[in-house]
């Protein structure tokens, strides 16, 4: 297992800015990938690299908008529609911009993975259904 984050100031074994498949290049090879990253104009460029990393798959938290074609994903989503998306209830675990304990986001947030070995699937609160490619 390793770990990165692009903040120096932050325990973790890279630093590297996971936008970049470069950087990609320098990770030790994984079956998974697991990640919460940035939901901005980051979140495509990481998942993207992350799928072409991984042997796997990858687990990410992302927000529900995701799931829409914006031009940085369309193709990626298109290409590689996630294998299951969890629907998670909206928990308190981070502190808010002004440091006062538990914030939520405004958006609800799903943990997408992308098994490369499995079909795709939709799941929430145990339900489950079969989606076509």
């Amino acid at each position: 297992m390793w770990t990165n984050d692009i903040d120096p100031h932050l325990a973790a074994d890279y630093h590297l800015d996971a936008t970049l498949s470069e950087s990609w290049a320098k990770f030790p090879d994984c079956d998974w990938i697991c990640t919460n990253p940035p939901y901005s104009d980051f979140a495509a460029p990481i998942i993207k690299n992350a799928y072409q990393k991984a042997r796997v798959g990858i687990a990410a938290f992302l927000l529900t908008s995701f799931l829409e074609p914006c031009d940085d994903r369309a193709d990626f989503l298109q290409q590689y529609p996630p294998s299951l998306v969890l629907i998670l209830p909206r928990f308190c675990f981070r502190k808010d911009k002004r440091g006062t304990p538990w914030a939520t986001d405004n958006i609800t947030i799903l943990c997408f993975v992308w098994d490369k070995q499995s079909c795709n699937r939709i799941h929430q609160s145990g339900f489950s259904e079969e989606i076509p490619n």
